[in-house]
């Protein structure tokens, strides 16, 4: 083992950046992470319960949601509504046969019974800021049960779904600026800590760190040289080091 590898094995080299730079890649750590539970929840948790995520259009729910959110529903079965939906849950269904457009209202009321087309209950559904009741429902219509909502982003979703390209440049653009800020370092200093010292050695550059390094395995060269020719012309045999 050299003596650099013996300097260095008691302690350990760290690395520290400007306070700029470590506060951008937290700022950036933390965006990212806030990214990926965006996605999570808008594409893979719908996604995984047969679901969708929808935006609301409308202020027929609110306050309990309003216009602008993203809501995730999972996917239902017709067979699975009738056993499943309770009185004050919240659904997404189709309001008429063939009508494309998806109504997100509260359960008020359930009728069971047998029906012709093959279903055993009637859904009654409701805003919560609307005075009447929708007509009943079959459980046919029922497209999804309310599982969560993520306020305000639902304007960001539909526009991001419009404008998929300008979206994708703008992130790029951002990334970049990210990662071009974050190539200014200053030059980066190693901490040496060397056995039976309390305290660190003085702040060295990487540059007079890696002399240093090299002045000392040149000495440690020219002693073992001397020791070897001692040895030849003497008899002289060096201590042994423990450690």
């Amino acid at each position: 083992m050299s003596r650099k590898d013996k300097m260095l094995k008691p302690g350990k080299v760290e690395w520290y950046d400007s306070p700029w730079q470590i506060a951008l890649r937290a700022i950036g750590i933390a965006v990212g992470s806030i990214l990926v539970m965006f996605i999570a929840a808008m594409f893979v948790v719908p996604k995984l319960n047969d679901g969708q995520a929808l935006t609301v259009m409308s202020g027929s729910m609110a306050p309990s949601i309003n216009p602008g959110d993203v809501i995730v529903v999972r996917g239902l079965q017709p067979e699975q509504v009738c056993s499943e939906i309770q009185l004050g849950e919240i659904i997404s269904y189709f309001p008429h046969e063939n009508d494309p457009t998806l109504i997100t209202h509260r359960v008020v009321d359930k009728i069971a019974g047998h029906y012709p087309d093959g279903t055993n209950c009637r859904l009654i559904p409701k805003g919560d800021a609307n005075n009447t009741a929708d007509d009943p429902i079959s459980p046919v219509q029922v497209r999804g049960q309310l599982m969560y909502g993520v306020p305000y982003v639902g304007w960001a979703n539909d526009w991001v779904a419009r404008n998929n390209r300008t979206a994708a440049v703008g992130v790029l653009v951002i990334f970049g600026l990210y990662y071009f800020i974050s190539g200014f370092k200053q030059p980066k200093q190693r901490v040496l800590y060397l056995p039976g010292t309390a305290k660190a050695a003085p702040l060295m550059d990487e540059a007079d760190f890696l002399a240093r390094m090299h002045e000392l395995d040149l000495r440690e060269r020219e002693l073992r040289l001397d020791e070897a020719e001692a040895n030849t012309q003497f008899g002289y045999q060096p201590p042994q080091w423990s450690g």
